[in-house]
């Protein structure tokens, strides 16, 4: 989940497929957000972030192509 970024909400059955289909969902997110010209929020700083006992931070990092 990422908290930022409402309905952009990767699923998976262990941490390898979680990591990898968490890039995947966030660079599709961005990029339709990018497409419709939305506004991109600033990430949450990880010291505002609540999580519930099952859940923990992760650093995903994305390479976004260079806009026209």
């Amino acid at each position: 989940m990422f908290p930022d970024l409402p309905g952009c909400m990767p699923c998976a059955s262990d941490i390898d497929e979680a990591m990898h289909n968490a890039k995947e969902a966030l660079a599709l997110h961005l990029y339709g957000m990018e497409e419709d010209n939305d506004l991109i929020p600033e990430p949450t700083t990880i010291d505002k972030i609540k999580l519930k006992p099952n859940q923990a931070i992760i650093l995903v990092k994305i390479q976004m192509g260079l806009s026209h």
